[in-house]
This record gives structure tokens, C-alpha cells and sequence, in this order.
């Protein structure tokens, strides 16, 4: 199991909230990773306490048999289990764990939520995609810089995509697209390392799906003012290795702007390695040199498709929303309160 934020030193918790904040915990359950997010909140200021990832992969083999498989959801449920007790020492007084497009697609999800349920106590919610848009643009949001901001908001995961579309808080399109990372890689059958056919294939196939999915949709709402922001595992990974950032610096990913140049260079810099090469990569943790693969071809893909000359970056995303939401419903949330 892997600990820390993809193996990367984080900042050191703090021991309690500010006198003015609540602390509350998020955890996420994806179809790649099992993510924790501890912060405070200050009248709509986040302040993340600490954060980590598990590699768990929940969706392993779901798209050939539609069902979570008992393996990944013991390793997924040790997970949460672990992150439920880091965020209580840590005094947070209420804490949500959600799951997203692996356990919305399987048909034994309800597997999940009991044994979750048994394991730690806590109630696990499947959440919508629709649901999950919403948290990825409030968590964005969250951040200095873009409140203003017309955005076009891609948050890429391992099942799913999530596209949001707005400006000032409000959100005027978003959907769901079967678009994510581990889904497309176990869809592309690739060599190793990939040949140049492969990667032209995965690369027309992308595009003729982007264009007859997710155009038609999104582009009513789209204008030449809006903004491409990224959120997820694949883009902080690419703002990592253009860093080459050995430890987490939230205030430089979410600063960085990668030209559509620097995305191509990426995409094809690592097509062009065996996986044994890319686990090498500055930035790039070592079990996500498989994925990275269908991420950087997900980015090139849209970014050409829709005409971007650059992607801005963020770190805040659902779990940043999916706080926010919690603290601020209160006890209606259906988050579970330790005291």
C-alpha cells in the first residue's frame, strides 16, 4: 500500500484548529486511489491540514465483469480505515468518505458501503457525477485567482471524467464522460513500451470520442474567454515532473501554467519509454508510470480539439468541495461526527 500524497514529504499536521476554524475530514474513494484530505475552514478558506493517497485500484477488472472485485475492496476498506483514524487523532469533528465512478458503475457497490460500514463505522456515500462535478468546481473555486474567472474545468480520474463548464460560483453545464485514465488503458491494450502506431490510434480514437461525446455538450457553453483548469492525480503529476518537484508545493502546482507545447512534449517524452524507464522520471511516482500514459494522451487530446493554448493547473478538487459542502450543511451532510 502506498503511503503519503504519491510518496511525497507533506507538511507537517497541525496538532488543533485555529480558535475561528472547523476541522473536518474527506475521504475519497476513486477508482485509482483512496485519498484523504484533513483542513480547516474559515468562512470559505481552506486550510489543508494534511493530505494523503493509498493506491488501491478498485477498478481493477471492473470494466470486463462490472463487479468490484473482493481484493480491491479489502485494500480499498484498510484504506479508509487507516484515514479514519489519522483524521480523528487529528481532531477533526466530522468526516465524509464518498466513493466515485468505480462504485457508481459496479454492480456490488452496496459490497463497499457494508464493508466499510463494518470496518470503521462510517457511512459511505456513492455520489452522483453529477454530485462530484459540483464538488470539483466549488474546490476549485477555493482557490485564489479563479472565483473570477470564466473556467472550463476537467477533473480526470482513473473511471471517469468530470467537464464543468461556468463563472462566479455557478455552474452552467457539467456532465460525466467515461473518460478516465485506468478505463482507457485497460480499453488500449498497449505494448511496451507503446509503438508509434499505438499511440496515433489511442490518439484518433480520443479525438473521435471527444468530438462525438463531449463537443456537441459542452461547446453550447463554451466561450474564447474561458480558461482550462485540470484537477486530479494526472494533472498535479504533470505539474510535478515539469517542476521536477521532489516534495508537495501546493502554491507552485497551483501557480503553474503548462504551455500546449510543454503537454505534448510530455505525452510523447514518455509513449516513447518502457514502464521500468518511467517509474524513473523525476515527479512521476513509480505506481502511477502506467497511468500517466493515458492521462498526458487525455490532454493532448482535448487541448486540440478544443483549441487550448495552455492548461492551468489546480490541487483543490472534489474532497476541497465535498469539505466545504459538509461544514457547511452541518449535521445534514450525512457526514459521520466523532464528537
Amino acid at each position: 500500500m502506498t503511503r503519503g500524497l504519491d510518496n511525497l514529504p507533506q507538511p507537517p499536521a497541525q496538532a488543533s484548529p485555529t480558535p475561528a476554524a472547523r476541522r473536518g475530514a474527506v475521504i475519497d474513494v476513486g477508482t485509482n486511489s483512496v485519498k484523504l484530505l484533513v483542513a480547516d475552514v474559515c468562512g470559505g478558506e481552506v486550510t489543508p491540514v494534511t493530505e494523503a493517497s493509498h493506491q488501491t485500484r478498485l477498478g481493477e477488472g471492473l470494466y470486463r465483469l462490472h463487479l468490484l472485485q473482493p481484493k480491491a475492496i479489502a485494500r480499498t476498506v484498510e484504506a479508509v480505515a487507516d484515514f479514519a483514524q489519522q483524521a480523528k487523532q487529528l481532531g477533526a469533528t466530522a468526516v465524509r468518505v464518498y466513493a466515485t465512478s468505480a462504485a457508481r458503475e459496479a454492480d456490488n457497490g452496496e459490497e463497499l458501503i457494508s464493508a466499510v460500514k463494518e470496518a470503521t463505522g462510517l457511512m459511505l456515500e456513492i455520489i452522483s457525477a453529477e454530485t462530484e462535478a459540483e464538488w470539483a468546481f466549488q474546490g476549485v473555486l477555493s482557490q485564489r485567482g479563479f472565483s473570477g474567472q470564466d473556467l472550463l474545468l476537467l477533473d480526470l480520474g482513473g473511471g471517469s471524467a468530470q467537464w464543468i463548464v461556468g463563472s462566479g460560483g455557478h455552474a452552467r453545464f457539467q456532465a460525466s464522460y467515461p473518460l478516465g485514465c485506468v478505463r482507457w488503458l485497460e480499453k488500449m491494450h498497449l505494448s511496451d513500451p507503446p509503438s508509434p502506431k499505438e499511440k496515433e490510434e489511442c490518439h484518433k480514437r480520443l479525438q473521435t470520442f471527444l468530438q462525438a461525446a463531449v463537443c456537441p455538450a459542452v461547446q453550447p457553453h463554451f466561450t474564447a474567454a474561458c480558461k482550462w483548469v485540470a484537477v486530479g492525480g494526472t494533472a498535479t503529476i504533470l505539474g510535478r515532473m515539469e517542476l521536477g518537484m521532489t516534495d508537495f508545493d501546493r502554491e507552485r502546482l497551483d501557480s503553474l501554467r503548462l504551455p500546449a507545447a510543454r503537454l505534448l512534449y510530455w505525452r510523447d517524452y514518455l509513449w516513447a519509454m518502457p514502464l521500468n524507464q518511467r517509474r524513473q522520471v523525476p515527479g512521476l511516482p513509480a505506481n502511477r508510470a502506467d497511468v500517466i500514459l493515458m492521462g498526458t494522451a487525455i490532454f493532448v487530446a482535448v487541448m486540440e480539439v478544443f483549441g487550448f493554448k495552455e492548461l492551468c493547473l489546480s490541487t483543490r478538487g472534489p474532497r476541497f468541495g465535498a469539505l466545504l459542502d459538509m461544514l457547511r450543511k452541518g449535521d445534514e451532510s450525512g457526514a459521520e461526527v466523532f464528537f
